[in-house]
């Protein structure tokens, strides 16, 4: 899960006025304001909502961030889905508290008090789904509703059967078809593989490099719309290589390609947007929030992939022996006249 905290500044203009002397308090009177986010995904076993609170006080804000109060409620709050078809609630389930699941790293806010809401309920594609919050304060409900994305996203390329090709300074294309009310997409190219110490062979680990495409949006919801990710051979290595630390006593092994396609709704595409850092010479941005009576993000996605794809020979030469990649130690399997081989890249396109 992200951290996702609204924060409200007040910016105040005035005049001293030279024949009166007043005293302005330029803070308004304290607002309890809910902050809310959920991404619905039928694919998964549990559903999450994470509610949290935004102030405004007198209080420096370093003060506000790390006082649990401040930003998360200290009490158990009431969290519902309703499972709507149209308008009527055909069922309605009702969210666990957790504070044990999810740790937050230490950093800029207290992780005191941190916890979520979640259900292990699947939900329906069929049907669109209604958050409500209940504070138990008498103020209103606070609510949102969302579409649920189905996993019908069909990608076209990479094929079912063809294996990977890598070859230097060419154009590939990573291609799909966006689904029924789907607007933006999160394309991702994973390398998978395991690694073992020259020291002590017989530990083996094994792990995901993730390159992730510039995000595409479809030009409509209505589905069937073509999409396509370009990366090249280089692109896609630096990328990899990003995420894999550089150790000269492991040896590593390719198990296969992941590509992965992450599509989301229409208000998460809305969300996402207008969230992007400012460019140009105007800063302010719009702002967007889908939460009735607070601020935040209920949505879907969903998502699809063609998982473990081998790499031609040519492809495996390439993660092997490219100079952006040859330090990472990735080994080639090989036959010789006294059986099965592996070589490592040594540079200048050599593998000993």
């Amino acid at each position: 899960m992200q951290n996702f905290l609204k924060y409200g500044f007040i910016v105040l203009t005035f005049f001293q006025l030279i024949s009166c002397d007043n005293t302005l308090d330029v803070n308004d009177k304290w607002t309890d304001i809910t902050v809310a986010f959920s991404v619905l995904d039928k694919s998964q076993d549990t559903q999450w909502v994470r509610i949290n609170r935004a102030w405004l006080g007198t209080d420096d804000i370093l003060i506000g961030a790390q006082s649990p109060d401040s930003i998360y409620y200290s009490q158990v709050l009431s969290v519902f889905l309703d499972e709507m078809d149209g308008s009527v609630v055909r069922k309605t389930i009702v969210l666990s508290y957790d504070d044990q699941s999810r740790q937050l790293n230490d950093g800029y806010f207290t992780t005191d008090g941190y916890h979520l809401y979640r259900t292990l309920e699947t939900i329906d594609p069929n049907y669109s789904y209604r958050l409500r919050i209940d504070k138990g304060d008498g103020a209103a409900i606070i609510s949102s509703e969302t579409v649920v994305l189905n996993n019908s996203l069909n990608i076209t390329r990479p094929s079912s059967v063809a294996k990977i090709n890598l070859e230097p300074f060419i154009n590939y294309g990573f291609e799909y078809t966006s689904q029924e009310n789907s607007k933006i997409f999160q394309p991702v190219i994973s390398l998978n593989y395991k690694e073992f110490n020259i020291n002590n062979p017989s530990l083996v680990s094994y792990h995901k490099a993730r390159f992730f495409l510039p995000a595409k949006e479809s030009i409509n919801t209505n589905g069937g719309v073509g999409i396509i990710s370009g990366y090249t051979t280089e692109s896609l290595l630096e990328g990899w290589k990003r995420q894999i630390p550089t150790d000269a006593d492991v040896r590593r092994f390719v198990i296969g390609i992941d590509f992965e396609v992450r599509a989301g709704t229409e208000d998460m595409h809305t969300y996402i947007n207008v969230n992007q850092p400012p460019t140009g010479i105007v800063t302010e941005r719009p702002d967007f929030s889908n939460i009735e009576g607070g601020y935040g993000l209920f949505a879907s996605s969903a998502l699809n992939g063609r998982y473990n794809k081998e790499l031609t020979e040519t492809g495996l030469l390439q993660l092997v022996l490219n100079d952006i990649s040859c330090e990472l130690q990735f080994g080639r399997i090989f036959l010789s006249p006294s059986g099965a081989d592996t070589c490592y890249c040594t540079g200048n396109g050599q593998c000993n």
